[in-house]
Formats: structure tokens, sequence, C-alpha cells
């Protein structure tokens, strides 16, 4: 909400030639602070209960990332396959989107950078909602949903967008971005829980950031490419359901977790 407001703000403050040339710049220079923010907690924040036991029980692996890929590549691999598609559909939606909307469909940045600010707070939503059902009816049966789901909306969303409707195009994002919050829930769960206490951090900082990396830098270069290839939208479409049918085979692969004993 911060982001994009902040970049609406200088849409309709600063003109085409001031933005270009400079004002881009100042969401990324403001962001420091939220790195300060985020190294704070880090800093301060206490080891779990199970780590902390292994430490004093000198249970800890020296060179942890050589352990994990040693022991549990496989599940390194599944978990990064799991993560995939919420990248994929953030990446789409807030970058993408905006950028073939307002260049190639005639819509106005500041509407679409209104219409993302709403489709954030479905993301949330969708947070919030699956991190309990997850708590509740397990991690593998909500990602499952939010996988399957987000399949048919990589068929839907752009279709919606193309109808140069302002309503249409905030559906299309709004659905993209809650499924994305819905496959993102659980993930501060499962990740870790995938992983021996030895490997527990290396394994989901691992599999987390190879998801953002496949699903998050791939997919704004895939189809700005396909676009230019010809294959247009829906070929992006299609791209996207793939990358959702590739996330529910890993979770398909993974165990389930919510009753593991840590």
């Amino acid at each position: 909400m911060a982001a994009n407001g902040l970049f609406l703000v200088l849409g309709a403050t600063l003109t085409e030639g001031q933005f270009a040339g400079w004002g881009w710049r100042l969401p990324f220079v403001a962001s420091l602070l939220l790195v300060l923010i985020g190294l704070y907690v880090r800093l301060k924040i206490s080891e779990t209960p199970v780590f902390q036991a292994a430490m004093d029980q000198r249970r800890i692996a020296r060179v942890p990332f050589a352990g994990l890929i040693r022991h549990q590549w496989r599940r390194v691999l599944l978990g990064a396959g799991a993560m995939v598609i919420s990248y994929t559909l953030f990446y789409t939606a807030t970058t993408y989107c905006l950028s073939y909307a307002t260049a190639t469909l005639g819509i106005p940045r500041t509407t679409m950078l209104g219409s993302t600010m709403l489709g954030v707070v479905f993301m949330a939503a969708g947070t919030i909602v699956s991190s309990s059902l997850s708590d509740r009816l397990g991690r593998r049966r909500v990602l499952i949903c939010a996988a399957g789901l987000s399949v048919v909306w990589g068929l839907v969303m752009f279709p919606l967008l193309e109808t140069r409707s302002v309503v249409l195009a905030g559906v299309a994002l709004a659905g993209a971005l809650g499924l994305m919050g819905l496959a993102f829930g659980p993930m501060g769960a499962f990740l870790p829980e995938l992983f021996r206490t030895e490997f527990r951090y290396s394994g989901a900082s691992v599999a987390y950031s190879l998801g953002g990396v496949l699903g998050g830098a791939v997919p704004p270069l895939a189809a700005t490419a396909m676009q230019r290839g010809g294959l247009g939208t829906t070929g992006v479409g299609i791209y996207v359901a793939a990358m959702a049918a590739l996330s529910l085979a890993c979770v398909l692969a993974l165990p389930e977790t919510l009753d593991r004993d840590l």
C-alpha cells in the first residue's frame, strides 16, 4: 500500500519528464527505512526453542547449506516450486500488468496504481484467511486449493484486462493478488516445517529465495518476450497457469506438516 500509494502521489504531482528523470527514484530511497526496520527485527528476534535446544546440545551443522543440499535437496526444489506461483502472480499483476495496461491498453497510470492498491487489500485478506485455515485444515489442503484456482485465474485475468474496463481490470488484479495471498499465507509455516532442525533456516530461506528467482524475475521478462513474439497476453495467461500447475505438482509431492513434531 505504501509503495503504490507513493507512486500514485508522485504520478499525480509530477510531470512525465520529472517522474522519468528523478521522481521514480524517491520510493526506492524511502525503502531504506524499511531495510533498517527489517534489520532491527532480525537482530532482536529470539531463536526458536527447538533450535536453541539444538545449539545447547551442539547439534548444529557447521556448514548448514552443504548438509541441506546433501540430505534434503529434493525438498529445497519442491519448496521452491511451491513458492513459484505466489511470486508469479504478484509480479505479473504489479509489474507486467501495470506496464501493459498503461502503455498498450491506454489505461491511466494513476488508475492502475489505484487498482493495484485495491488488489493489495485482497492480498492481505487472502494471506490472513489462508494462514488461519492452514492451522486448522493443513498447509497442503490450502495450498492445493490456491494453486488450483490460480491455474484457472491465469487464463481469466488477461481477457478481463483486455476489456479496457477499469472495473474489470480491477477485478483481474484483485483476483490475482487475492490468490497470491491465499498461496502465500501458509508458507511462513510450511517451508520451515519441511526441514530438519539443523537445516531449517537455510532450507526455508533457500527454497523461498529460489522460488523468488523463478517466480519473480522470470515472469515479467517472459511475458514481455511473449508479447513481442506475437503470442500476446494469451501466451502470458497460459504461462501463469503453467506456473500454477507447477506449484500444484510440487505441493502434491510434499507431505503435510501441520502436525509434525519439530
